[in-house]
């Protein structure tokens, strides 16, 4: 947000994680400091729809890649490799303690996010995710959210983009929206059966607000 950069240490592919955190770091240290590091505030908080710490690894519902802050918020996307909905779970921006966060909006998104990113002049967001077939062969996408009620971001207009597959794009992870239309995806190596090597792409989505057609 404007003062702080937020760290999520979240990830949880195993689903047998308890200490779930997110790490507060000042921007005025981090940027001015002469120091090799800076403090960060460390704040643990939990699923409260999380009973069952057993996993199995991969096949769970309760992981998550993604998340933003907006205003005195963060708001966090589920990784869900079971059913491929998403869950949404809002937290304060500092806590005292554990807390306990309660899923507050459900969508299916038929995939499994791994980025999110919210333009805040325009209050657009993107939501990066793949699906992956019987082969083992992941196609990615992007949901794009907007015109929705307060921070309920699935109750607004979505547009979804597939964007392509792992030849062409690798391992999708990671997204940022820095206008309405336009950002940036990361991708990982794959290095399997095949090697795909860690690329940067840009994006220009408004003709597909123009009922016309754009490319990744």
């Amino acid at each position: 947000n404007d003062t702080h950069i937020f760290v999520g240490d979240f990830g949880n592919n195993s689903g047998t994680r308890t200490d779930l955190s997110i790490i507060k770091i000042e921007k005025e240290q981090l940027f001015n400091s002469t120091q090799d590091s800076v403090p960060g505030l460390e704040m643990q908080f939990s699923y409260a729809d999380q009973i069952d710490f057993s996993g199995p690894s991969n096949a769970h519902n309760y992981d998550c890649e993604a998340f933003f802050a907006v205003d005195d918020s963060l708001f966090l996307f589920s990784k869900n490799w079971q059913d491929n909905l998403v869950k949404k779970y809002a937290l304060p921006d500092e806590w005292q303690g554990t807390y306990i966060t309660e899923p507050s909006e459900i969508f299916n998104i038929s995939g499994m996010v791994t980025g999110a990113s919210i333009d805040k002049n325009s209050g657009n967001i993107s939501l990066l995710a793949y699906i992956d077939n019987e082969l083992g062969i992941y196609n990615s996408f992007i949901y794009m959210l907007w015109d929705y009620s307060g921070h309920d971001f699935f109750s607004g207009n979505k547009r979804r983009i597939d964007i392509g597959s792992m030849f062409a794009l690798g391992q999708t992870e990671g997204i940022a929206l820095n206008s309405g239309h336009k950002g940036f995806i990361t991708s990982e190596e794959i290095s399997n059966i095949i090697t795909i090597p860690p690329m940067l792409f840009s994006f220009d989505f408004y003709e597909y607000f123009t009922n016309d057609q754009a490319e990744l």
